[in-house]
């Protein structure tokens, strides 16, 4: 049985997905949210009062929340300007390997609202800080991600095309905050990602792929280059472009960056894997996973999306091997292409164990 896990320093997100609830949650909170350490292991207790070292699912939550999210939404900017400077050069890693300077951009989307009120924020927040990098950086992401907003969720509806020129517009607004950043934030790899982001949004592909090569010797094991860079693909392409970021991170990751780009288009609506399809072939996607947990083995995270992609293999040893190994943190938005339950039916967990 799984239960859900709640940390003894307050309550936490454990997923993207769950980030906007737990937004709620935490709202009574202290005003002042102070930046996480990876090193400082909070205690974790499970609805059977059993406790645990918190997994790097819930540490991963609790630490773009309360280190990002909330702070955005409270106009903390200290804590903000903190938490830049101490990830700017990637800062700690998790134990799937993730690194903390990865979850900025992400938890300052989680906190957006809308057009009028991100910009009314942020001319606060220069108001407060005139020379703040983070506020900066945070102005070009709150452009960008206003731009993707106002084109709609849906990757394969026809966009209007006054949502294409809005877009075009936010869009180079990003540019332009961001040029004007770049001799700041030249030296952390979060300006190069979201430099390759903007890029990819506006179509100019060569340009992007230009500032990836260059990122990429400069901070080879930032695995946010290589999510932002592949998404210029699909089909085919993603999938060369998947094995040659392997390549690149080969001498310490193995083959589990192809893993990493998989995963992060493993939904329904985007690539799922699916064993009757050629790609990602079954093997090259197992190896990959593999060599992850090789070099990762107290990652949660990575056993639970192994998990998940077993399950649509006919490999149920494999799948049972990982469900125990993930069973008490499990989370069921990581099962969204085939239900958990199904899963455990199909390969006899709970009756073979």
């Amino acid at each position: 049985m799984n239960f859900p896990l709640f940390c003894l320093n307050g309550r936490h997100g454990r997923a993207r997905t769950v980030a906007t609830a737990a937004l709620v949650l935490l709202a009574s909170a202290p005003a002042t949210a102070e930046v996480l350490r990876t090193d400082v292991r909070p205690s974790c207790v499970n609805t059977t009062t059993v406790r645990v070292t918190c997994a790097d699912i819930d540490l991963i939550g609790r630490q773009m929340l309360e280190s990002v999210a909330l702070p955005y939404q409270r106009d903390d900017f200290n804590a903000l300007d903190t938490a830049l400077a101490l990830w700017r050069d990637g800062g700690r890693q998790f134990a799937d390997g993730s690194w903390e300077l990865a979850l900025f951009l992400p938890g300052l989307e989680e906190g957006l609202t809308t057009v009028t009120q991100d910009t009314a924020k942020l001319a606060a927040w220069r108001r407060a800080k005139p020379d703040s990098a983070a506020a900066q950086l945070a102005e070009a992401w709150v452009w960008y991600v206003h731009a993707r907003r106002v084109k709609g969720r849906d990757p394969h509806a026809a966009i209007p095309a006054e949502a294409q020129s809005i877009a075009r517009e936010r869009l180079a607004r990003a540019s332009a905050v961001l040029a004007r950043l770049r001799k700041t934030l030249d030296d952390s790899p979060v300006w190069h990602e979201m430099k390759i982001a903007l890029l990819v949004e506006q179509g100019a592909l060569p340009a992007a792929r230009r500032v990836f090569d260059d990122a990429v010797k400069r901070f080879p094991r930032y695995h946010p280059l290589y999510l932002r860079m592949s998404r210029a693909y699909t089909g085919a392409a993603f999938d060369q472009f998947a094995h040659e970021a392997a390549r690149l991170t080969e001498k310490f990751e193995g083959q589990g960056q192809y893993a990493r780009l998989y995963l992060a288009v493993d939904s329904p609506m985007q690539m799922p894997f699916d064993p009757r399809l050629p790609m990602p072939a079954w093997d090259s996607l197992r190896a990959a996973y593999d060599d992850l947990m090789q070099r990762y083995p107290a990652s949660v995270r990575i056993a639970t999306s192994y998990a998940s992609v077993a399950c649509r293999s006919h490999d149920s040893e494999l799948y049972r091997r990982m469900r125990a190994k993930a069973d008490a943190y499990l989370v069921a938005a990581a099962f969204n292409v085939v239900p958990l339950e199904i899963c455990d039916r199909r390969h006899g967990w709970g009756t073979a164990r």
